[in-house]
């Protein structure tokens, strides 16, 4: 398919490595619950990147802006051009003409502006001795002002050429994105199962507290308000696992959307809740985004299209002065079958011009493209601005995530030992079951959180990546051959 692109494999942060050899990692791993025959993080990516809805929309975008290089090329290319013409006339004395003719011409245009026409013709005429006039003759017409310079020539095909490198840019981020959206959403799915296990290991241990209670109550060891506080806590517990798995169905629902498959199709997702520390200094991933992203390339590219619309600008303000050159070997004939000796020449040359002496509407346009000159280069400058602003955001919220991952590290330590000693208390005795249902609570939040920031923190390896431009491939703008040169036009 023309302008179609492959799509690569994008495989997880910690199996692919594509930042500035600034960055220093220190490895972290999260233990996770292994899911047997799921579908890696990869192959969704892929997935994604094949079928997305969104993705083919863009993708036909490029197509036709390819068919519209090819539409603009075949201006220059070489025609063959059948024309026939007929028509009746008459006068007011009552005679009456009839007039035929036919002819076929190869016509070729020239980014010079030159146009060359040449092919056998054919005509007859009603009133004449000499019926059938038959020949072989050519036209060669030159613009001498407008139509000199290539660049105004080709001014259709330049435009094509841009709008061409605008989709394919657009494609990549477009893939850029579906990349970001497909990790989260399966990031969220796993965050949700995740939710889904800690909730249902809550439940089972508050579950256990209850029956505690219960038992300690027949033995009037207990007041009844330890059962009541333990299965008010239960049934916030259910609630809970109840939401995780509502938000778990959600999110597998919005995951399935994004590869493009039927909504009831099984499916479980095997992304790995392990991550490396990175660290780059703000400066350098700074400055390998303003390498990198190809944004600034179109920034850069629109301000030169804008200043090639300048000079077509200003040179159509020149008059339309064309000159034209034609020539005619032909014979005069009764019958049309008679053998032809062309022996009779006609030959021409003529200068012809039609223009508006104050050329207004031109001179409004030149002044037009010199105005989108300025706003495509303040254009640039924010664009610069904006992913300098990206890049510092994504570090930052690197950072945070990183800050989180600890506090709550340390919070679930110290639920655990609070939980425990709360138990033998409780078992014991020597306390009733409030402390329990406290470091409970605790732990669940503490546990829930601990999975969002380093979900987070994960997710967050790849937004910086795509705020840096190196997430995925830069593309390569090559063109098909050209109809008028038979070279290919890079970037």
């Amino acid at each position: 398919m023309p302008g179609a692109i492959e799509s690569p494999g994008i495989a997880p942060p910690e199996l692919q490595r594509v930042l500035s050899k600034d960055v220093q990692t220190t490895g972290t791993v999260i233990s996770a619950q292994p899911q047997i025959g799921g579908v890696s993080l990869e192959q969704l990516i892929n997935q994604a990147l094949e079928r997305n809805r969104s993705m083919l929309d863009v993708r036909d975008r490029v197509d036709s802006s390819w068919y519209s290089i090819a539409a603009a090329d075949a201006e220059f290319e070489l025609k063959i051009v059948p024309r026939g013409t007929g028509g009746l006339s008459g006068s007011s004395g009552g005679d009456t003409q009839q007039t035929f003719g036919t002819s076929v011409a190869l016509e070729k245009k020239f980014a010079t502006g030159t146009q060359v026409s040449a092919g056998p013709q054919v005509g007859w005429t009603s009133d004449v001795d000499e019926n059938y006039r038959s020949g072989v003759g050519g036209t060669i017409t030159q613009p001498l002002l407008r139509g000199l310079s290539p660049e105004a020539n080709l001014n259709s095909v330049k435009s094509a050429e841009f709008s061409w490198r605008t989709s394919q840019r657009a494609l990549h981020l477009s893939r850029v994105d579906t990349v970001l959206r497909t990790t989260a959403a399966s990031y969220e799915v796993v965050r949700q199962r995740e939710l889904v296990r800690l909730n249902e290991e809550s439940v089972e241990r508050l579950n256990l507290a209850v029956q505690a209670a219960r038992a300690k109550e027949r033995l009037g060891m207990r007041e009844g308000v330890d059962r009541y506080r333990a299965e008010i806590e239960l049934k916030q517990a259910e609630e809970s696992l109840q939401a995780a798995e509502l938000a778990l169905g959600d999110a597998l629902d919005n995951l399935r959307i994004l590869i493009d498959v039927p909504l009831e199709t099984p499916l479980d997702v095997d992304a790995p809740l392990s991550y490396s520390l990175l660290t780059i200094p703000p400066a350098a991933a700074v400055d390998v985004a303003l390498d990198h992203r190809v944004e600034l390339d179109q920034a850069a590219d629109t301000i030169q299209e804008t200043r090639r619309a300048v000079r077509v600008a200003k040179h159509n303000i020149l008059p339309q002065l064309d000159l034209s050159l034609n020539y005619l070997r032909y014979d005069d004939e009764e019958s049309l079958g008679e053998d032809r000796n062309y022996s009779e020449d006609v030959w021409g040359a003529s200068v012809t011009t039609s223009t508006d002496l104050r050329r207004t509407a031109e001179r409004a346009a030149y002044a037009q493209t010199q105005v989108a000159v300025r706003t495509a280069e303040r254009s640039e400058d924010a664009q610069r601005d904006e992913i300098v602003r990206q890049v510092r955001r994504e570090i930052r919220s690197l950072e945070r995530s990183a800050k989180r991952i600890d506090n709550q590290t340390e919070q679930i330590r110290q639920a655990q030992g609070q939980l425990a000693v709360a138990q033998a208390k409780f078992k014991r005795g020597l306390a009733d079951n409030f402390d329990v249902i406290d470091a409970e609570s605790a732990l669940r939040r503490a546990q829930t959180d601990l999975i969002s920031a380093v979900i987070d923190y994960i997710v967050g390896t790849y937004r910086l990546r795509a705020a840096m431009g190196t997430l995925i491939p830069e593309p390569e703008l090559v063109l098909p051959p050209s109809k008028r040169d038979g070279t290919a036009h890079k970037k």
